[in-house]
């Protein structure tokens, strides 16, 4: 019995809590309803912007239709998108206007000091051009001495003089006269040697064919029976063969004189080659005698040329030398004018001079070396490390759970549009007839749309698993942190308020430097800078016109499908999910109630000095004055003081990026903003009734 009153019990307990969460989160909705209604989208800018009313749609439409919770989701994506960019666009507007107005109040009365630099730097270039020239005209002059000299010693040493050079060319005449003579002896011993070779060769030839006749009688001596020794006298021969071996001696007899003929012809054409060569020295000494003292005049020629060419260079330079010295006089006083003259323009017009540029910059980089040594400070100490490590965590994760948030409404609205393509795909195969090519066709759409579900969900899944593991991180980084700054009674603390304040110093300095350097340079070309800072507002102000008629047309978008929803009775609650209830500035996530100016999350509170450089500490270059590029662990040493608010800050950032279909609310319009209140309280009084009734069980 007592089993069965706990059961019954314990069902009505179940029964009264269903009830009570239900009357709970219709209470939330409706409130979140008039919220929506109450507090249209606006855009919230730096600087004065554009109206951009939100443009709350009406309820007299009778023929729009019924919008998904994600088309929603996916135009209130959008018009914070366009909002951010709205907004961005602004401030770039305001941002080229200043830099404008800047510029023209710069050019304003400097232009007298720009055409002073201008006059300096054409001084600078006629006087470095003067020195350039000077200097060649003096290299040039030693150049021409040297080479006037060289040719002289040249000439001298060769004894080069006119009548030596006309001496040889009379004597290269007469050998050229031999030379001719020694020509038409050498043709003639030339012609004796071709006719000596020809006889040679005749008589060589009539040896070869006495040779053949010869041989031709030799054979048949042989074949008859004949011998050598019957031809050697030492056998007896036969009457037969006598007639044979008597020719075959007679021509040995003819061969004998041949070849005494041919004796004869050799030494007469020895004797006519060594005529010829005689003959050929002869002609080549006094051809090449002749040639040797025409090239010998005519380089003593080119050295008496030289000589004079060379005399006449070095009187050139030596004027150019004078001609240059009194520019470089002129261009060396022509400078020191106008020097003076852009000093006194510059005090008269108040423009920083090079002097009061590197004041600045000596000013800014002393800064920043200080900044750097207390950033040192920080990391030497012995919580330091952890700290940072911690703080480096912090940073790496957060930049996770931005990208995984901001890409989950994405992934969602994808699920949303793949169980819509599936529910599709299985009423065209319910309707299709089994064994049909209609039929098979839609059973593969089935399958694939069912692969595509499977798939989104999985990218879905994916990100919330980092945005969990995220936050988690998130979460024990900041304990680290807070932990390590509360070591040694908060010296780490202590380090990091020293840094901070030379940290902002050195950034002060650093700005400083660069509205010298900037009112420096600007004043040496203000024209030029005018007109670029004059296209930089003409882009700005196009781009900020772009991004109001695309944020125009998302809000419309948006309202267009609320009010398709309003017309049908159809109110998508969503959830209430408002992020916290925070507004971004420029669409980002505000993770309880912490505003990204930068479309991110800023985690308010999270102990992380997160600025610029993404590793919880400012940067500090060191160099030419640029100090620190951030804020440091400025935001970390107060969160300190109130870990819990930021546990509690991470855990909304969490919840915002979590949710399942985080949307804006329908627009329905304000006249009913109390009639929905007080439902709203009478749905919460009901629920809490049942909640109250339970505990009669």
């Amino acid at each position: 019995m007592e089993n069965r009153n706990n059961a019954l019990h314990y069902k009505m307990y179940k029964s009264g809590k269903s009830i009570v969460y239900a009357g709970l989160a219709t209470t939330a909705a409706l409130a979140g309803l008039v919220l929506a209604n109450t507090n249209a989208t606006a855009v919230h800018a730096d600087t004065a912007a554009p109206a951009t009313t939100e443009q709350v749609a009406t309820n007299n439409s009778s023929t729009a239709t019924s919008a998904t919770s994600a088309e929603i989701a996916a135009a209130q994506a959008n018009v914070n998108a366009k909002s951010t960019a709205l907004s961005d666009a602004t401030v770039a507007t305001s941002t080229a206007q200043s830099n404008f107005d800047a510029a023209a109040k710069t050019n304003s009365g400097v232009a007298v000091v720009a055409q002073d630099k201008v006059a300096v730097s054409d001084a600078q270039d006629n006087l470095s051009n003067a020195v350039k020239a000077d200097q060649k005209a003096r290299l040039d002059r030693t150049a021409a001495q040297q080479a006037y000299n060289e040719a002289s010693d040249n000439a001298a040493n060769a004894g080069v003089t006119a009548s030596a050079v006309a001496a040889k060319s009379a004597l290269a005449a007469s050998q050229s006269d031999n030379a001719a003579s020694a020509s038409a002896q050498l043709a003639s011993a030339t012609s004796a040697v071709a006719s000596t070779l020809a006889t040679v060769q005749n008589i060589k030839d009539q040896i070869n064919a006495q040779s053949d006749r010869i041989q031709n009688v030799y054979d048949k001596f042989l074949q008859a029976g004949g011998t050598d020794a019957m031809i050697e006298g030492t056998q007896k021969v036969p009457a037969s063969l006598q007639g044979q071996l008597n020719v075959y001696k007679q021509l040995w007899a003819g061969m004998d004189s041949l070849n005494a003929s041919l004796a004869d012809a050799n030494k007469a054409h020895s004797a006519a080659l060594t005529d010829k060569g005689t003959y050929q020295k002869q002609y080549n000494f006094y051809r090449l005698d002749a040639k040797g003292l025409a090239e010998q005049a005519a380089q003593g020629q080119k050295m008496l040329d030289k000589v004079a060419a060379a005399k006449a260079a070095l009187n050139a330079a030596i004027l150019n030398v004078e001609t240059a010295a009194t520019n470089r006089a002129n261009a060396n006083a022509a400078l020191k004018s106008a020097w003076s003259k852009l000093d006194n323009d510059r005090v008269t017009y108040g423009v920083p001079t090079q002097t009061d540029v590197a004041n600045a910059e000596s000013e800014a980089n002393a800064a920043s070396d200080a900044a750097a040594a207390a950033l040192a400070k920080t990391h030497q100490n012995v919580a330091g490390p952890r700290y940072y490590a911690a703080s480096d965590s912090v940073v790496n994760n957060q930049k996770a759970l931005n990208s995984a948030s901001a890409a989950r409404p994405a992934a969602v609205t994808a699920v949303s549009d793949a169980e819509a393509q599936l529910k599709s795909a299985n009423a065209a195969l319910a309707s299709a007839t089994a064994g049909t090519a209609e039929y098979a066709t839609a059973k593969k759409q089935v399958a694939e749309a069912q692969q595509a579900l499977d798939d989104a969900q999985g990218t879905l899944g994916n990100l919330d698993a980092v945005i969990a593991h995220a936050n988690d991180e998130i979460a024990k980084s900041q304990k680290v942190m807070a932990a390590q700054l509360a070591l040694n009674n908060g010296r780490l603390q202590t380090l990091l308020d020293e840094y901070n304040a030379a940290a902002a110093k050195a950034t002060a300095a650093q700005k400083n430097y660069e509205t010298v350097k900037a009112n420096y340079d600007n004043a040496q070309k203000p024209l030029a800078s005018m007109d670029a800072a004059a296209n930089a507002l003409a882009a700005a102000k196009a781009n900020q016109a772009a991004a109001q008629k695309a944020y125009d047309q998302a809000v419309k978008t948006l309202n267009d499908l609320t009010n398709g929803n309003n017309n049908g009775g159809n109110t998508d609650n969503n959830g209430g999910n408002n992020n916290g209830g925070s507004t971004d500035n420029n669409g980002g996530n505000n993770n309880g109630g912490s505003t990204d100016n930068n479309g991110g999350n800023t985690n308010s509170g999270n102990g992380s000095a997160n600025t610029n450089n993404g590793n919880g500490s400012a940067t500090v270059n060191g160099n030419h004055g640029t100090a620190v590029s951030g804020n440091g662990v400025a935001a970390a040493n107060k969160a300190v003081a109130s870990l819990a608010a930021t546990k509690a800050s991470v855990k909304g950032a969490s919840a915002a990026a979590t949710a399942n279909d985080s949307k804006s609310l329908p627009q329905t319009g304000n006249e009913n903003a109390s009639a929905v209140v007080a439902l709203g309280a009478v749905s919460a009084m009901f629920g809490l009734g049942l909640a109250a009734k339970k505990r009669e069980f």
